[in-house]
């Protein structure tokens, strides 16, 4: 039995949706990676926001009930290098702001609210997180 060679080679029909299918692939891969370092780079801002969050709250309870800023709005700082030791949030404007409110009736406790403020660098979007606390005397 003889085997039939066909030493032709692909034909330009066959390259062409070949290439067609691979640059498809390609862009959507291109885009998977744009996409998930976007995310990666918001869920670095959001982890350290709510270190730099907890680490307040820490601190306030760690002074004491008494030692707690007057009740009432807070004010926006900017954050320190010692918010940001790091330095991953120094590309972006970002402000803490602590808040406390005086709780009960008489006033038996207070809550503190530490928020944390940014803007994504190269967008316009404005990010916050925020966490609150219950001190006691």
């Amino acid at each position: 039995m003889k085997l039939k060679i066909n030493n032709r080679g692909f034909t330009l029909a066959e390259v062409l949706i070949s290439l067609l299918i691979l640059v498809i692939i390609l862009a959507g891969g291109m885009k998977f990676y744009f996409y998930a370092s976007e995310v990666i780079g918001l869920v670095t801002h959001k982890k350290l926001a709510t270190e730099i969050a907890n680490s307040t709250l820490e601190d306030l309870k760690r002074s004491g009930y008494s030692n707690l800023p007057a009740p009432g709005p807070g004010t926006p700082t900017a954050l320190t290098n010692t918010d940001d030791p790091v330095g991953i949030l120094k590309d972006l404007s970002a402000t803490k702001t602590v808040t406390v409110t005086d709780v009960g009736n008489p006033i038996d406790y207070k809550q503190v609210d530490v928020a944390v403020a940014w803007t994504e660098s190269g967008k316009n979007t404005s990010r916050e997180t925020k966490l609150t606390t219950y001190i006691a005397p």
